[in-house]
């Protein structure tokens, strides 16, 4: 028997950690979001692509900035690659985990990275 307040979650938790198994703090954070109805990014590192009208583009939680030109960019985010398709791409902001990106966006892909 659960102490008075106690909690459970009984559905799937897919947590994994940067190496690929399932990680017991992410296991945590995902029922704790699951639980307070948050969104995946508030505890999860999710990763988030925002594209205002077409013409910039922000990634959070990016792994490596594999490739730049002026009418593509990949990104790898881990799990996934991101590829921004477009013209006159102008970087504004590189961190260490977000990127921010200014042009004429055509198209957003995700592939699947490829395992060695």
């Amino acid at each position: 028997m659960l102490p008075p307040g106690a909690w459970t979650y009984s559905g799937n938790v897919h947590a994994e950690g940067d190496d690929g198994v399932p990680n017991w703090t992410q296991k945590i954070k995902h029922t704790a979001t699951d639980w307070l109805s948050l969104p995946p990014d508030a505890l999860l590192k999710s990763h988030r692509v925002t594209c205002v009208d077409g013409t910039e583009v922000i990634v959070e939680h990016l792994r490596k900035l594999l490739h730049v030109s002026v009418d593509e960019v990949l990104c790898d985010l881990g799990d996934r690659r991101l590829r921004i398709i477009g013209e006159s791409f102008e970087v504004l902001l590189v961190t260490e985990s977000e990127l921010h990106l200014r042009g004429h966006v055509t198209r957003l892909e995700y592939v699947r990275s490829e395992t060695p």
